[in-house]
């Protein structure tokens, strides 16, 4: 942003939000500003960088009113259009205020205090609406489109219809009414120093609100309403000079008054006490404009309510850091803590849901602590308090870090219980009271697992397992489940272990982590467990296997401490890193972190509790996160997406000095470029400001990419580098922080046109002149063969069959690819007044195509007769050159391998069907193998042994003869057996084409 100041607010049709600043005016798209201020060198420029207000029309326009003109910005062309009146057109300064429109279109705009209708834009003719000394500092319009303006000391009510002044009232200049609204119930207000006045129409006057008195009991014009907003919730947020008020309404008629202020000691709060403007975007965030800093508060976080040791009522913790959490039957919560002792917590009444009333916090009749300090009845063995468990008596019993203990409720007293018969301190992690038999009670820690009996008061021998355990569950047969840091064990009454469930590497179907933090049975019987580092399992007893959900799935963390089942039979789980809930049904995911109301969220391993309202309390190191799982919501907004800039060529492309754009990126539909254009990238952003590092994007280019790619907030790009000429589409779709999609996304077309020499007509040209100069080179050649066969009559009768074999190739080859060439020029010259300009392309194309692909027959061939012999080198080196050409742009490795030494040649007939047989093979491999790798090798120990070998899908069913069908494998077989060479082929891990060719010293 250009400065820090927030004067004005607004949000344009397309999600984009505009702060209006002393120093110009900022787009900003969830990451990034974008800053428009003036240029008195350039007339379309912002006419004054002090705004005022802003506001988007329902054409798309920005109305930006500034100290010095009203600007109309079109975001299309980026270009603002200037309305600076002069003395004979205006009376008073150029300074422009408020911009409103009514439902048919009609623009009201205030100027210097005084009421303008825009009438015609283009000429820029206003009309003046009131006659009145009075300068007007707002303007509202209600549902029936009346206009309701106001100053310090007058308010009236404008009949649009009539455009006649039908309400006049004097508001006395005592009040100083700085605020002027209409709520979402089409409730006008007016905001003074003694606080928030309603418009009664049956009185036909306003009327102050007394039970909104509270915030503004000081009576002073430092906390006089400056600002007020009305949210989608119901709530009033109301700015003052000295700080912001949340009025929020309840089921029961009261308020709940909630008040912000700057402090230097917390960085989220306010960064200025004066409240200049506020703002309800679509997704229903409120933006904050004060005097040094905007900020945006976000409803979501209301979901969790948190107490710790600095809470601002009279529930409070004795210590930040929680552990163990129970509620006895009395409806008292118990709060173990990690440094505190132990907190008794007594409501008036039942215990609370604390979505039925905002003020629930305040309904702690009283709160009591345990600790090492106590009086010598009441004292703790340990301020750490790791697990607290009520029995049905209401006696609470107190795992430390050093043993057992008992808060007997009805006698006021501590007892202690040490372990029998050692010295060794018993950390106690786990505490379950026997579902069966409810006076024994099941303890877990560092010395395995014990029984102690509640009545008599005595740990019961012989009940032990000889292991760290964390925690203890019971199912429905009276099986106990325990974990710790040695996988999962089932245990019955007697001690008797049942079956012990490991991690295992070699098979997924084991436990993923052998550390077990949380067992939780559902009611389906499920066993779930939580691990450290291994995700959340779900265990079948019937089928004894595991269900495994981790990051992977969605899970917010590998490393799962505590699990809660709703009322719905959603698992919920507390991490290292937020909480996560699976609704098994679907088996979607969704995760909650700070940003959606949690105070912190590393929570705390054994600190999570459902009460039997249904709440859910989970602790972590700063204090009890409450919430309920049915109010606990997540963003549901579909943000729009849009490119936010095009890059060609390493440089911004905007419609003032690009060629090629007609608007702005955001409005872009179609793209064309010019050869000259290579390097295109795109820029893109999700209108998604709740947790906008989160949202998620994909894209591709259809015609050219085969997959959606898919990048991160901090990846918001796609580049492209010589595109080939065609027509594409560049789409991007985007998520929101909450993983849910905008599947429509955005799409344009972009064309990219070929060079001159890709054209239909210079390729004509070319194909013309290439005929000829390929026809007077078969010519030549023919001519010199010609001559050539009469010298050599007297040759012996291998050169005459050698020449003989040579002829056939040329008209096999030559000779067919020529005739195809003039066939198509003929189809071409009859169709070119018949058909359009795209068939004529592609038959030109296929004659281009089949042009080269003569000429390289005729210089392969030309090169094997023009020596009567050639070294295998000679020959390897011809192979090397043609891959490293032909294999250009395939993601293809290949290889050349020589084995031996020989100082063996091969005869011109042998050379040029070897070479037909590796050209065949090659083009069978990228044709059809669908393979990564290549390799041709040469063995030259007494014959040559050629093999061309891939590593692709291979022939299935290959037997010892060729299969029907495979007409390139038959042509080679046929050329080898020419030259009297042995062929054969294999394929298993890919095809293996083997060639051994007989060779002498001195071949013909």
């Amino acid at each position: 942003m250009p400065d820090a100041t927030g004067l004005t607010i607004s949000q344009d049709q397309e999600g984009f939000i505009w702060l209006g600043t002393q120093q110009g005016i900022s787009r900003y798209d969830g990451y990034s500003f974008k800053t428009y201020q003036h240029n008195p060198n350039n007339p379309n420029s912002l006419s004054n960088n002090y705004v005022n207000y802003v506001f988007s029309d329902k054409d798309g326009y920005i109305w930006v009113s500034t100290r010095n003109g009203l600007n109309r910005f079109d975001p299309k062309a980026e270009v603002f259009e200037r309305y600076i009146p002069d003395s004979t057109t205006m009376i008073g300064p150029n300074n422009f205020g408020q911009v409103h429109q009514n439902h048919t279109g009609d623009l009201y705009i205030l100027q210097a205090g005084k009421l303008l209708k825009l009438v015609n834009w283009e000429e820029r003719k206003f009309a003046k609406m009131v006659d009145s000394k009075e300068n007007f500092d707002h303007l509202i319009i209600d549902q029936e489109d009346n206009l309701w303006l106001s100053s310090r000391t007058l308010g009236i009510k404008l009949n649009n219809t009539q455009e006649q002044v039908v309400y006049n009232m004097n508001l006395g200049p005592q009040n100083l009414f700085n605020a002027f609204f209409i709520d979402r119930q089409h409730q006008i207000w007016l905001g003074s120093k003694d606080g928030l006045s309603k418009y009664n129409q049956r009185l036909d006057s306003f009327v102050l609100q007394k039970q909104l008195l509270l915030p503004f009991a000081k009576n002073s014009n430092q906390y006089a309403v400056t600002q007020v907003l009305h949210d989608k919730k119901g709530t009033y947020w109301i700015g003052t000079r000295r700080g912001l008020w949340r009025l929020i309404p309840s089921t029961d008629g009261t308020w709940q008054h909630l008040f912000y202020e700057h402090s230097s000691s917390n960085p989220e709060s306010l960064a200025d006490n004066n409240v200049i403007c506020m703002y309800e975007d679509l997704a229903g965030l409120i933006w904050i404009g004060t005097s040094t800093g905007i900020h945006f508060f976000d409803p979501l976080q209301d979901q969790v309510k948190s107490v710790n040791a600095q809470s601002n009522n009279s529930f409070k913790l004795t210590d930040n850091s929680t552990l163990g959490l129970c509620e006895d039957n009395l409806g008292q919560l118990w709060v173990g803590l990690y440094d505190g002792g132990l907190d008794k917590v007594s409501f008036n009444g039942q215990f609370p849901k604390f979505s039925d009333h905002p003020n629930w916090l305040k309904k702690v009749l009283e709160q009591q602590n345990l600790n090492i300090n106590s009086p010598a009845s009441k004292r703790l063995a340990s301020n750490r308090i790791l697990q607290v468990k009520s029995d049905k008596y209401n006696q609470i019993w107190i795992g430390t870090k050093t043993g057992l203990q008992l808060y007997d409720q009805e006698k006021d007293q501590v007892y202690s219980f040490p372990r029998p018969n050692t010295d060794i301190p018993h950390v106690i992690y786990a505490l379950h009271i026997d579902q069966q038999q409810d006076s024994i009670l099941w303890i877990g820690g560092t010395n395995g697992l014990s029984a102690f009996d509640t009545y008599h008061r005595k740990y019961i021998p012989n009940q032990q397992f000889p292991t760290d355990l964390l925690t203890i569950t019971e199912d429905s047969k009276g099986n106990f489940w325990l974990g710790g840091a040695q996988g999962l064990h089932c245990m019955d009454k007697n001690g008797q272990t049942l079956e012990t469930y490991q991690h295992s590497p070699s098979d997924s179907n084991t436990i993923s982590h052998n550390v077990l933090m949380d067992i939780h049975i559902d009611q389906a019987e499920n066993i779930w467990v939580g691990t450290l580092g291994g995700g959340l399992n779900c265990l079948n007893p019937l089928a004894k296997k595991f269900t495994h959900y981790t990051k992977a799935e969605g899970l917010s963390s590998d490393i799962v401490f505590g699990i809660l089942e709703d009322n719905h039979g959603h698992i919920w789980m507390s991490t290292n890193e937020g909480v996560s809930k699976l609704n098994i049904k679907t088996q979607q995911i969704n995760c909650f972190y700070k940003e959606d109301g949690f105070n912190y969220t590393d929570f705390t391993q054994l600190s999570f509790l459902k009460s039997s309202r249904g709440e859910f309390f989970l602790g972590t190191p700063k204090g009890l996160n409450i919430f309920h799982p049915d109010s606990l919501q997540y963003n549901q907004f579909i943000p729009k997406v849009y490119l936010t800039a095009i890059n060609i060529n390493y440089k911004e492309a905007i419609p003032s000095n690009s060629s090629i754009l007609s608007q702005t990126a955001p409005y872009i539909q179609q793209l064309t470029l010019t050869p000259t254009e290579k390097h295109i990238s795109f820029e893109f952003s999700a209108l998604n400001f709740r947790n906008s590092h989160k949202n998620q994007y994909k894209f591709r280019l259809k015609g050219y990419d085969e997959k959606w790619v898919y990048r991160t907030s901090k990846e918001r790009y796609a580049t492209y580098t010589n595109l080939p000429s065609g027509n594409y589409t560049f789409e991007v779709k985007a998520s929101n922080d909450n993983n849910i999609w905008n599947e429509q996304g955005l799409s344009i077309a972009i064309i990219v046109l070929p060079p001159f020499y890709k054209t239909w007509w210079f390729i004509s040209l070319m194909i013309m002149m290439g005929i000829g100069t390929v026809s007077s080179l078969i010519y030549w050649y023919n001519r010199r063969k010609y001559l050539k066969q009469i010298q050599a009559l007297e040759l012996q009768q291998k050169v005459q069959a050698e020449r003989e074999r040579i002829s056939r190739d040329l008209h096999d080859n030559v000779g067919a690819q020529l005739t195809n060439i003039a066939t198509n020029l003929d189809i071409v010259g009859y169709q070119i007044p018949k058909k359009d300009d795209e068939y004529i392309q592609n038959r030109i194309d296929k004659v281009s195509d089949n042009t080269r692909h003569t000429i390289q027959l005729l210089r392969d061939t030309i090169w094997a007769i023009n020596k009567n012999s050639f070294t295998i080198e000679e020959f390897a080196q011809k192979v090397r050159r043609y891959l490293q050409k032909y294999l250009e742009g395939y993601n293809l490795e290949w290889e050349i391998k020589t084995l031996g030494k020989s100082s063996s040649t091969l005869s011109p007939t042998q050379v040029l069907n070897i070479f037909r047989i590796t050209q065949e093979a090659v083009q069978n491999t990228i044709k059809y193998a669908n393979a990564q790798q290549l390799i041709i090798q040469f063995n030259t120990q007494q014959k040559l042994t050629l093999t061309i070998e891939d590593n692709g899908i291979g022939i299935d069913n290959l037997g010892t003869e060729i299969p029907e069908g495979h007409y390139g494998l038959q042509n080679m077989a046929h050329r080898a057996k020419e030259i009297g060479a042995q062929f054969s082929i294999s394929s298993t891990k890919g095809l293996c084409i083997q060639l051994v060719v007989p060779i002498t010293k001195n071949p013909l």
